[in-house]
């Protein structure tokens, strides 16, 4: 089973599906949230009337969420998407919980690799992403590079609501490197706070991770189809534009 997000009407509540596996990330997201939420920050808010979880049922796990009208204004602009950013990375900072390693689902897409669970894919492209996705064990990274991350800060995961830009989708918050999260940020985002060449390895190695999770699934849906189509045409091709 894959994650699934459902409108519950007439309440207008949002419900979060996931596997039971992911248990511990859901209770990270809601629990990173609702800091945010009580320091005011822009993050769309787990459901403040009642309990929002996580919940086991049976072999899933839900979480309950506001639902977040969209005013309709587009969030698909790189300053749009830059500025939020650097409104919403003091309120990550601040949070003292608990949260993986960044490197923690790269390892898990070089294992889905090697254990030859791709087979949409040819072993021409199997074999670059485990080049790619090998480029991990050449990071130079120190414990100064450290902090607290959305994981997965890219433009579908803002919401402009009540002329608010708001973030969702915090199940991959972790820490790591400042460039792991502007990898995921428009191109040239933040240059001048960021080490060019880290930034540069880390798209690649987002863009590996992207072609792994799209691929793993048992029927991607188009969008994911041409995610693997332009992920890998830029992997292949050196690029990261």
């Amino acid at each position: 089973m894959g994650r699934a997000v459902v409108l519950l009407e007439p309440c207008l509540v949002v419900a979060k599906v996931s596997p039971l596996t992911d248990m511990v990330r859901c209770e990270t997201e809601v629990a990173l949230a609702t800091h945010i939420l009580h320091q005011q920050g822009p993050v769309v808010p787990p459901l403040l009337q009642g309990e929002p979880g996580p919940h086991r049922h049976g072999d899933a796990v839900v979480s309950f969420w506001e639902h977040c009208s969209s005013d309709g204004a587009s969030t698909n602009h790189r300053d749009i998407a830059v500025t939020a950013y650097s409104q919403l990375a003091p309120y990550l900072q601040s949070y003292t919980g608990a949260l993986p390693d960044f490197r923690t689902p790269i390892h898990s897409c070089r294992r889905a690799v090697l254990s030859d669970r791709l087979g949409c894919l040819s072993s021409t492209q199997q074999s670059l992403l485990i080049t790619e996705l090998g480029v991990l064990d050449q990071l130079d990274l120190s414990p100064e590079d450290t902090r607290n991350l959305h994981g997965d800060p890219h433009i579908r995961n803002l919401i402009r609501s009540n002329g608010e830009t708001l973030w969702l989708d915090l199940k991959a918050a972790c820490t790591g490197p400042l460039e792991w999260d502007l990898s995921a940020l428009p191109h040239s985002a933040f240059l001048d706070n960021c080490r060019p060449n880290l930034l540069h390895q880390l798209k690649r190695l987002r863009s590996a991770c992207v072609v792994v999770w799209c691929a793993l699934k048992e029927a991607p849906n188009p969008v994911e189809v041409e995610a693997i189509r332009v992920h890998l045409k830029r992997l292949a091709s050196g690029t990261t534009d």
